[in-house]
């Protein structure tokens, strides 16, 4: 099979990592148009800070270019895909944890907390990635069942979900949230969906996996995620639509 028809059976499906103030900015319905304002009107969505010291990277703080969720399948009998993110930086109190996405596949993003994986853990996650042309390979467990983030997708959400994490003004206005586009111009699945990381009832996280005196001496954190993707056999197939998926964390 060739590489171009390999590339079209997968799932087109990407993932970035804002990481400074300049935020990326998406086309869509021909319009370029940012989507992360300082406004609050949606309880959902926060200006997302200079993170000064805070980064979102692969598995143990590799990359995020490895965070790649391009190779789903929809016709895997799971119907579930895993993948291992972390957030890490110098010791901070808390961040937020934000999970975007376009609708237009119908996944389900869960996203739990993880630990490395024991010699006698079950359930692994494995991440691999390449270090001087050699695969290596780094194993994670969930470290609870009760995930952060549960987001879902469109179709099984509620008229007022979907108020809640949905701000066609905040998305497609300007900074202010004023003067949005017209809805007749946005396709509906371009309406992107916000959620916050939820812990102990509150929509921060503590650093938890603290190390102490890494490579230059000082200590840091590095909390480890698996993000669950997953959808209903028949709901999705190969070949289908794209969507552009953001993790973002802010101090």
């Amino acid at each position: 099979m060739s590489d171009n028809r390999k590339m079209k059976k997968q799932k087109k499906i990407y993932i970035a990592s804002i990481i400074s103030l300049v935020l990326t900015v998406v086309v869509l319905a021909s319009m370029t148009l940012s989507w992360f304002y300082t406004q609050r009107e949606l309880d959902t969505l926060t200006w997302i800070k200079t993170p000064i010291i805070l980064s979102i990277g692969s598995g143990q703080n590799h990359d995020i270019a490895y965070l790649d969720m391009g190779d789903i399948d929809a016709s895997t009998a799971s119907c579930s895909a895993d993948y291992v993110f972390s957030v890490y930086g110098e010791p901070i109190d808390i961040y937020s944890l934000q999970l975007a996405y376009t609708t237009n596949i119908a996944f389900s993003y869960d996203i739990y907390r993880a630990n490395v994986a024991g010699s006698g853990d079950s359930n692994v996650v494995t991440f691999t990635y390449l270090e001087n042309g050699i695969q290596h390979s780094e194993n994670f467990v969930r470290a609870s069942e009760t995930p952060v983030i549960s987001g879902k997708p469109i179709g099984k959400m509620t008229e007022s979900e979907i108020k809640q994490h949905q701000s066609h003004s905040l998305s497609y206005g300007d900074e202010y949230g004023q003067n949005p586009a017209d809805t007749s111009k946005v396709q509906s699945n371009a309406e992107p969906l916000y959620w916050l990381a939820k812990e102990n009832n509150v929509n921060v996280m503590n650093p938890q996996n603290i190390i102490h005196g890494g490579d230059n001496g000082s200590d840091y954190f590095c909390d480890y995620y698996i993000i669950h993707i997953s959808w209903d056999a028949g709901t999705v197939v190969n070949d289908k639509e794209t969507d552009i998926v953001y993790l973002t964390a802010s101090r």
